[in-house]
């Protein structure tokens, strides 16, 4: 079993990773913290799970084995500073990477299919880690001339897995040293597979035992984007005259005079499929007018500065960089301030040189007053102040 791991002046069995990453100007950032039991530096409090900061990497390789090596990488210097600490010379407790990768018992990350890989990749670590620490007990315990043998067998089969002696000495010395490392980790994770074996049930789950957990935030808010979807079906389900269409610009000039005849010419029947409305577009096309993501686009500092000016203290939520649960607060805070939104909107149009609405803000004023938009609009607001906020809030 792996020895014990010493933080400070007590001893842990187990710890967990997480992490997270963005990009700025596209630039790939991630961060990656480990959670432990750990004690107060400033009081002598007993310890209690702490979420430590192991650092920004920002790395081109953004697959989930360059995440992992990564990780391993921060977790090694870490390791490194520790071992050279008056704090590990105090305890005489030492780490290397091995024993501490062994202790890994779980990662959190999001839900994608790259996070989820991960995950898997660190489980392996840990389990491999785990392989080489048995190891190390079978190598103390096995004569030495049936250790010779086994590695003896195990250099003749690199040998041949180069291509032979000849292959073999035509390598470089670096990759000769890096092919002798892996064929000997290889061989004592074998030894380790052998002492696992003997292992009882409860050994095997202590050692195996890995939990990769979700974000919760992202099952919330996927919820919210599979209830809209139901709330957009229901008006056509039930026979219900449904929101007003929001047609972009181009579908809007196509659209102008559909209805006026029977017929329905194939551009005209694309625009119309193409189109969409309802709540969550309502607030879309809110966010990007009154907050947008771009700074030199929309309208988001005369909002602040019209509303101050009508004692309002308002910033609209970041639907422009945020999905799904977003909705839910801009929804809230379009149907509380209605009113003066529609006036806001009439201030803008009527402020320019050449008065008049683009399409967006057309849209959005004419959503604003259309009684089934306004429905979806509360249905958002009253599912996020009933389950979502209490939701988040509680994980």
């Amino acid at each position: 079993m792996p020895d014990k791991l010493f933080i400070s002046d007590f001893e842990i069995l187990a710890f967990t990773a997480s992490g997270d990453g963005t990009s700025n100007k596209h630039v790939p950032y991630d961060a990656h913290h480990i959670n432990l039991m750990a004690s107060s530096y400033s009081d002598n409090s007993e310890p209690i799970h702490r979420n430590r900061l192991l650092g920004l990497v920002s790395s081109p390789d953004q697959s989930a084995e360059g995440q992992a090596a990564d990780l391993v990488e921060k977790i090694d210097d870490s390791l490194k500073m520790y071992n050279k600490s008056p704090l590990a010379k105090r305890s005489k407790h030492y780490m290397h990477l091995v024993k501490t990768l062994s202790m890994l018992r779980g990662v959190n990350t999001d839900h994608c299919t790259k996070e989820k890989k991960f995950a898997g990749i660190m489980k392996n670590k840990m389990i491999d880690a785990n392989r080489e620490l048995l190891s190390e007990e079978e190598v103390l315990l096995r004569p030495w001339d049936e250790l010779e043998a086994l590695f003896d067998e195990a250099w003749n089969a690199m040998i041949a897995e180069a291509g032979g002696q000849d292959a073999w000495d035509a390598l470089s010395k670096s990759d000769q040293t890096l092919r002798h490392a892996s064929m000997t980790k290889r061989t004592l994770i074998s030894l380790g597979d052998d002492k696992y074996a003997e292992l009882s049930d409860k050994e095997k789950h202590d050692l195996d035992f890995f939990v990769w957990v979700g974000c919760g935030c992202h099952k919330c808010t996927n919820s919210v984007s599979g209830g809209n979807l139901a709330m957009m079906t229901w008006w056509e389900e039930n026979d219900v005259p449904g929101p007003i269409l929001l047609a972009n610009r181009d579908n809007s000039a196509v659209l102008r005079n559909v209805g006026a005849t029977d017929d329905i010419t194939p551009a005209e029947q694309h625009a119309l499929e193409t189109t969409t409305h309802g709540g969550v577009k309502a607030a879309s096309i809110a966010g990007a007018i009154f907050n947008h993501k771009d700074d030199k686009k929309g309208q988001q500092d005369t909002f602040k500065w019209w509303f101050k000016q009508a004692g309002i203290s308002l910033m609209f939520p970041d639907t422009s960089n945020n999905r799904y649960g977003t909705f839910c607060d801009a929804a809230a805070v379009l149907l509380q301030h209605r009113p003066k939104i529609l006036e806001f909107l009439e201030f803008v149009r009527d402020s320019k040189n050449k008065p008049g609405f683009t399409n967006m803000e057309k849209n959005l004023y004419n959503a604003l007053q259309d009684p089934p938009t306004l429905t979806e609009l509360a249905v958002l607001a009253l599912y996020g102040q009933a389950v979502y906020h209490p939701y988040v809030s509680q994980i």
